[in-house]
């Protein structure tokens, strides 16, 4: 096999590798080997600016989180990194996953810690995002009685009652319906949940004479 000559690199060509290789955790034989001089290993705070300068992000915040983008407009959640709209958040206050990933979190995969400090999600409140941040878990938690609660839909899951950003329906029904097992060819307004997978696929395969995929199901 042919060894690789770092001689016939240009200039432009050894520019772009020794750029990738900054972010590749590579070791110093490797690099030598490639002819790249070995960069210096950077420190955390190093590392956050160069991401800032990179995705022309701001500084992130006290939970190593990139906060707002004048550009988006909004406060972006740390799991899907898609705009919060409505956050979702427990004890511990921090205010950085939206409301659709919590309730995979707690519902589906039955994760009860909180992602960033391993807080308990025993009682999660949902609710829009509004500036410079929704109140605090304990403002929730003394005014239990005007939030959305459904033990048999989720024992941990409060719903505040409001609407979702931008649409004329309530927040707890956005919740209900986004996690309801219902066919959305005849049911697209999720007025007929099934009360169990098996009985959504035998209705898939029946009904409608389609393969509904249970790992797709499931997700």
């Amino acid at each position: 096999m042919a060894q690789f000559q770092p001689d016939h690199l240009s200039d432009s060509s050894d520019s772009a590798v020794a750029r990738l290789l900054r972010h590749v955790d590579i070791s110093s034989e490797e690099r030598f080997s490639c002819g790249i001089p070995q960069q210096p290993r950077r420190s955390p705070e190093q590392h956050s600016n160069a991401l800032c300068e990179d995705h022309h992000e701001i500084e992130p915040d006290q939970y190593g989180c990139f906060g707002q983008d004048s550009n988006i407009g909004g406060t972006i959640c740390t799991v899907c990194c898609e705009d919060m709209k409505v956050v979702a958040f427990a004890k511990c206050n921090h205010k950085v996953i939206c409301a659709d990933c919590m309730l995979h979190m707690v519902m589906l995969y039955k994760i009860m810690q909180c992602p960033l400090c391993n807080g308990d999600l025993n009682q999660v409140t949902v609710t829009p995002w509004v500036e410079p941040e929704p109140p605090d878990w304990s403002h929730w938690a003394n005014n239990l009685h005007h939030l959305w609660h459904k033990p048999e839909w989720s024992p941990q899951i409060y719903v505040s009652p409001d609407h979702y950003p931008g649409r004329d329906q309530p927040l707890h029904e956005y919740c209900w319906k986004m996690t309801a097992r219902a066919c959305r060819i005849c049911d697209s307004k999720v007025e007929r949940p099934f009360i169990s997978d098996g009985i959504l696929l035998t209705h898939a395969a029946v009904g409608q004479q389609r393969h509904l995929c249970i790992v797709c199901l499931q997700a």
